[in-house]
């Protein structure tokens, strides 16, 4: 069965910052398939719109109609419309269709730069099922409180944000389109969005030190994933964390991935985003590894890596076949008092290794804890080598006897 269907319709920011580009992102977010169709080429940044280039009328209808044709959507995120005829060509279409619409009345972008007018976006706004219109916008659409307003505020959040109201919209019609009803999408959409300015507000304010940290933390995932089958993914998920150089706090000094990789049909899919301190539990045994020298030539205080992954002794002896050294500590020789499992049991498995970080960190599991390795290492460069050490299991070949031969 495929998967409900979006349409949004809007135009093209070269940022990627609104628009389209945002609306496709919460499509993606949501398992959402969205259908986009573009009203218009935006040269556009924070600074302000430079050139808007519209889309003929007659075409922003061709695409809906090729749309719904073969994805047959049953909701719509209207966002910028650029004239009258655009905006009659859309709620025409619409009442063709039966499409429910969600309108994002831009009269303005964040810069200031005006879009249209409230005369211009009349004709959307009695067609659709809901409009959301930021306070400014409500008072000059003239809305009325006829018992269908819902009014949602967020809290001030520090720096620059675009879009906003953009996202909020695109998620509600994502969550409308999945069939949520409309007081639970409201509320669900409000705390995404204000979830991810939180997070953007985070991220602008951060140190130059950190800010390049965590860019080559993004950079690593795509790097990581590449080396990963279904096979290595354990059951509670993956998960790596990067501390910086001196780290002495996980929400400060550490960046990973604020969510997991995971296991989706017969693939890997990765859930959620690269972001300081987002690892939290991983991120504490990579700030304990500060403490330590080792893995190879890294010494106490320099940037380490940790990431758990699926436990299986062949993965065990392939690493110890590439000369990869080992420590494991067993979970029912913790000790009550222990603060920590894995804090306890990472420092166990150091000692047990003569006081120095091993390659590998593993236990065997518990009552109701999954057995895992984990995987260290100095650098991403040293990460990648250690997987490709642990899965050449995978890559084995075998003679007629059973024999490896690779």
């Amino acid at each position: 069965m495929e998967r409900p269907a979006l349409l949004v319709i809007g135009g093209i920011d070269p940022t990627g910052r609104a628009g389209l580009a945002r609306d496709l992102a919460a499509c993606r977010n949501w398992d959402v398939a969205g259908c986009p169709v573009a009203t218009g080429l935006t040269v556009q940044t924070s600074a302000g719109v430079d050139r808007i280039e519209p889309t003929p009328p007659d075409v922003i209808v061709a695409m809906i109609d090729a749309a719904i044709a073969e994805r047959a959507p049953r909701w719509a995120k209207v966002g910028a419309v650029f004239s009258l005829e655009q905006a009659l060509a859309i709620a025409d279409a619409a009442g063709r269709h039966g499409l429910r619409l969600v309108v994002d009345p831009i009269l303005r972008a964040t810069s200031g730069a005006g879009f249209a007018s409230p005369e211009t976006l009349r004709p959307l706004v009695e067609a659709a099922t809901l409009v959301t219109p930021n306070e400014d916008e409500a008072a000059r659409l003239g809305l009325r409180d006829g018992g269908r307003v819902h009014v949602t505020r967020g809290g001030d959040a520090p720096g620059r944000h675009r879009g906003t109201g953009c996202r909020f919209a695109a998620n509600l019609a994502c969550l409308l389109a999945l069939d949520l009803d409309r007081d639970a999408a409201l509320d669900a959409a409000h705390r995404a969005v204000e979830a991810e300015v939180r997070l953007e507000a985070d991220e602008q304010a951060l140190d130059p030190a950190r800010r390049k940290h965590l860019e080559a933390a993004r950079r690593a995932l795509p790097r990581i994933l590449a080396d990963l089958e279904p096979t290595h993914v354990p059951e509670v998920g993956m998960n790596f964390a990067w501390a910086m150089a001196g780290a002495t706090e996980p929400r400060r000094d550490v960046a990973g991935l604020a969510g997991r990789i995971t296991i989706a049909g017969f693939d890997r899919a990765v859930a959620g985003r690269v972001a300081i301190g987002g690892p939290h539990h991983t991120g504490r045994l990579a700030v304990v590894l500060q403490e330590y020298d080792g893995p190879g030539t890294r010494r106490a205080g320099e940037a380490c890596i940790v990431l758990n992954h699926r436990f299986d002794d062949a993965f065990l002896e392939a690493a110890q076949r590439a000369a990869l050294v080992d420590a494991g500590f067993r979970r029912e020789d913790e000790p009550p008092e222990a603060p920590s499992s894995m804090e306890w049991g990472l420092r166990d498995a150091i000692a047990r290794n003569g006081g120095r970080v091993p390659d590998l960190v593993w236990d065997r599991g518990g009552p109701g804890k999954e057995a895992m390795l984990r995987v260290i290492a100095p650098d991403v460069e040293g990460l990648v080598a250690r997987l490709r050490a642990l899965h050449a299991v995978d890559r084995a070949v075998l003679d007629a006897d059973g024999r490896q031969v690779r």
